[in-house]
């Protein structure tokens, strides 16, 4: 006797099995390169706000140095001295103008110097203010000031510092408007709602990006304590400094933190 065997129907099912395995395959496949990419791009990030943080130590180190140069004759009393205008720039010597403990924004002025603006309270943006806007900012300012953006803008006109040279096709002007990380100086004029006035910095080409960078600056006695606002002294010389970048909406960050001296050492000090 011979027996027939319709094989249509597991057929089908063999083919619904395999295509869903396929599926699940896919789908587990998509996910962990979708994984991949987002880790990929948050170490980037990551790598970019480290060194705009490390900037940020770099930055008071060479204001500690310029006034150890500058003021070598009074050096001990003028290390911390808070920086002005270049020209103008007179140390008083006697802790009137000291850097004082607080948070501050670091920025290059139109001298190339490294400057610090004290800064107040989150706006709605989730971004610093300094000091001297608040409480009443100034009519003309934007909405949408943001004091402690970091901008970008093409320094190097021959090197493709986003990699857009990459893309195919190849953009005709991958090289010319590409972006570097760049901080100018802090004022609502560099807004993009302001009038785009160009300068020796070139801060009319200046695009915000998403990191954001703040300075914190504390004083230590031999002891480790914390020197109160206003009760500084000559032997308080270990300056704490903190950089912060954050970005992301502040749900991403990084901190570094020195300290510095006044490099006479702290072997002849009382506090």
């Amino acid at each position: 006797m011979i027996f027939f065997r319709n094989t249509k129907g597991e057929t089908i099912a063999e083919t619904v099995i395999a295509l869903t395995v396929l599926s699940i395959g896919i789908a587990l496949s998509s996910a962990l390169m979708a994984n991949s990419l987002r880790n990929i791009n948050t170490s980037k990030e990551r790598v970019i706000a480290t060194n705009i943080a490390r900037e940020g130590l770099e930055a008071v180190r060479n204001i500690r140095d310029t006034n150890w140069l500058k003021f070598s004759g009074k050096r001990r009393q003028c290390w911390n001295h808070m920086p002005a205008a270049l020209l103008n720039d007179v140390c008083a010597d006697n802790g009137s103008d000291w850097i004082q403990p607080g948070t501050y924004i670091v920025y290059r002025d139109e001298d190339f110097r490294w400057r610090l603006k004290a800064v107040g309270q989150l706006t709605g943006q989730k971004r610093w203010l300094p000091s001297d806007f608040l409480p009443n900012p100034p009519a003309d300012t934007p909405a949408d000031f943001d004091a402690s953006l970091l901008f970008t803008m093409d320094i190097d006109e021959t090197a493709d510092s986003d990699n857009s040279c990459y893309a195919v096709p190849r953009p005709a002007n991958c090289l010319t408007d590409d972006a570097d990380i760049f901080n100018p100086k802090i004022h609502y004029q560099n807004m993009p709602t302001a009038p785009a006035v160009n300068d020796v910095l070139g801060r009319a080409l200046a695009k915000p990006t998403p990191f954001n960078r703040l300075i914190k600056i504390d004083y230590l006695t031999n002891d480790g304590t914390f020197v109160a606002n206003g009760a500084l002294a000559d032997a308080h010389n270990r300056m704490l400094v903190t950089s912060t970048v954050t970005w992301g909406g502040q749900e991403k960050g990084v901190e570094l933190k020195t300290i510095l001296t006044d490099y006479f050492g702290r072997e002849n000090l009382t506090n």
